[in-house]
């Protein structure tokens, strides 16, 4: 697991180091470590697979510029939310350690919700399923069994990257945006993904 590890993180900080530069091919560049994961895991779940998969697809159409790539984005990272929350709900179970977590994605999920409510425009409705989807995603990993830290602040963080992108977007830009955005997401990555396998192996 190591030598994974360490590659993981040299993809993930040379894309954080390099982003700005806009390499050639700098969008493929930006989706190799999950691209890397989807290859670690492929003996593990195939959900987990498909859900790394559309997150390397979403990963390169908001690469690209325009509204156009935004929404297959959005829909691509709608897929792997959902693929993922299949791979938690394979085995749920609702624990006393779960309420806490769920508590706080709801509230997150509410607040993003009504602060990003009155910019949405035309996309509302998109952008709303993603929230309440993302939410479902992050209360199918505090139900999955055994439970994971792991894999829940993975889901947290997620959530916190796509509001990122969110409050970018539709409200305002701020400093540091593009780092923050891609570092917590490459974490949350790492984090559900080795939760899930973790858990795994305990059952």
């Amino acid at each position: 697991m190591l030598p994974f590890l360490l590659v993981y993180l040299a993809l993930a900080l040379f894309y954080l180091a390099t982003q700005q530069r806009r390499l050639p091919a700098h969008f493929l560049i930006k989706a190799l470590p999950i691209l890397l994961l989807a290859i670690w895991n492929s003996n593990s779940s195939g959900w987990v697979v498909a859900a790394l998969l559309f997150s390397a697809v979403g990963d390169i159409a908001l690469a690209l510029d325009g509204e156009r790539y935004f929404v297959i984005g959005l829909g691509a990272f709608l897929l792997g939310h959902l693929c993922y929350i299949a791979a938690f709900l394979q085995n749920p179970a609702f624990q006393p350690v779960s309420l806490l977590p769920i508590i706080i994605i709801l509230l997150l999920g509410g607040v993003v919700t009504w602060q990003l409510w009155p910019h949405l425009g035309k996309l509302k409705v998109p952008v709303v399923v993603y929230i309440v989807v993302s939410m479902g995603m992050g209360v199918s990993a505090s139900l999955q069994r055994p439970f994971s830290w792991l894999a829940v602040v993975g889901a947290i963080t997620f959530m916190l990257s796509d509001t990122g992108i969110a409050v970018d977007k539709f409200l305002r830009p701020f400093p540091h945006r593009d780092f923050l955005v891609m570092g917590s997401y490459y974490l949350a990555q790492l984090l559900i993904t080795l939760g899930f396998v973790l858990s795994q192996t305990r059952l």
